[in-house]
């Protein structure tokens, strides 16, 4: 028989969307590589809702 799962664990912390400062260093790491030539408001549009997935396509 499976034991339930104890409440005493301690729940994953969500991470933090990123902010404009994160966002903008961003674009102009990909513009300085030559990876981005669109206007910004595109770009944030793009955006994966969370750092792990914007970190992921980066190391890609």
């Amino acid at each position: 028989m499976d034991d339930p799962p104890s409440q005493d664990q301690p729940k994953p912390t969500p991470l933090e969307r990123p902010n404009s400062a994160q966002l903008s260093g961003v674009i102009n790491m990909l513009m300085e590589e030559g990876l981005y030539d669109e206007p910004a408001i595109r770009f944030s549009r793009l955006l994966p809702r969370d750092q792990a997935d914007i970190l992921s396509i980066l190391s890609v």
